[in-house]
């Protein structure tokens, strides 16, 4: 903190806010473009302005702040399609569940074709939670490639 002051009094510049950014982000090596504008327009004019420090802050602050803006707005949507997944998945494990209770009675019976009702019926509805399942864990590999591209950006 201190340090980021004495730049400020170095440059002869007011400890704004923005100006105060602008030194903190130059001494800590924020970026080497906004170190090289400003060691630039310090070679050619000799000296900062709040002009320059205010069009810097736009330039190298604000963009990013715009951006982690979006990455939070793209975070959030992958946690309600997250939430959505999961929903859809416990919709589809439910009638699983309830026609595997329906169906063990009629595995249990002498009939043949209780029996074979019941295999029937337990392999439509595993069929259909498979495909059900493939549908979320793609959507799933999806969210996850965007979540990993907007972390690594």
């Amino acid at each position: 903190m201190h340090a980021a002051i004495k730049q400020l009094q170095l440059w002869h510049i007011a400890a704004t806010p923005i100006n105060y950014a602008v030194s903190y982000g130059y001494l800590n090596k924020h970026s080497k473009a906004l170190n090289t504008a400003i060691e630039k327009q310090l070679a050619v004019v000799k000296k900062l302005d709040n002009f320059f420090l205010e069009q810097i802050y736009s330039q190298y602050f604000l963009v990013k702040s715009a951006f982690r803006g979006e990455l939070i707005d793209d975070l959030d949507e992958v946690l309600i399609d997250l939430q959505a997944n999961s929903k859809q998945s416990f919709s589809c494990t439910k009638p699983l569940v309830t026609q595997l209770d329906e169906n063990m009675a009629r595995l249990n019976s002498t009939d043949k074709d209780e029996i074979f009702i019941a295999i029937k019926k337990i392999c439509q509805t595993t069929q259909k939670f498979k495909l059900e399942q493939e549908k979320l864990l793609s959507n799933y590999w999806y969210q996850n490639s965007l979540l990993r591209y907007c972390t690594q950006n």
